[in-house]
């Protein structure tokens, strides 16, 4: 069993899961284990907290918003007003709120709103475009390991990439640990955020 002690930030109490990094970004470690990028934000945009993968996206996304620390995209902050918007409107029936899609080049994120009192929290899911064969040529990778890779992505799970290629997820798993070490990173989000630069690079030309 964890057991959670409570620290002091900002005069409020936080529990000791919560980090800051060098960038300061505050991010919540017990929460990284779930894989689900997320964050809590407060009614003016404030990152209160956030998974290390939910910072990337936002980074990868926005990369004109990196320079302002724990702080959300404009984009973001005014979707979320909206939101409130239609949650506090008064002589309406519940709606469920549409999810914000953000279409890049490289991909699609979707950013979910589940308010929680005072802050809000957001989930993100990212659907990586469709990745032709030769833009993973460069990484040296072994047909298997180009499609386990591409299939990583954009989005899937190892155990859903084993039933694809039909594999078992023991295998897969070693693919993955070789990918790793071919591309110089140390999990799947590293291996994402590379092959998205990639794509950028390529759609850029």
């Amino acid at each position: 069993m964890l057991k959670q002690s409570i620290v002091q930030k900002d005069g409020q109490r936080v529990c000791e899961f919560l980090q800051q990094d060098q960038k300061g970004h505050w991010h919540c470690r017990l929460l990284e284990f779930s894989g689900q990028p997320c964050a809590m934000a407060a009614p003016r945009g404030r990152i209160e907290w956030a998974t290390t993968s939910a910072h990337k996206l936002l980074q990868r996304y926005w990369p004109a918003d990196t320079g302002v620390v724990n702080r959300l995209p404009h984009e973001i902050r005014k979707w979320m007003t909206l939101c409130r918007k239609r949650l506090g409107a008064k002589d309406k029936a519940p709606t469920r709120l549409a999810p914000l899609v953000i279409n890049r080049p490289t991909g699609c994120l979707t950013v979910r709103y589940m308010p929680n009192g005072v802050s809000s929290a957001l989930l993100f899911e990212e659907i990586m475009s469709e990745l032709p064969a030769d833009c993973l040529v460069s990484f040296g990778l072994t047909t298997r390991e180009t499609e386990v890779l591409r299939w990583l992505a954009q989005g899937k799970s190892s155990f859903e990439i084993a039933r694809i290629l039909n594999i078992s997820s023991r295998t897969v798993s070693k693919h993955l640990e070789r990918v790793y070490q071919q591309l110089g990173v140390e999990n799947r989000h590293a291996a994402i955020t590379m092959v998205h630069g990639k794509l950028m690079r390529t759609a850029s030309r």
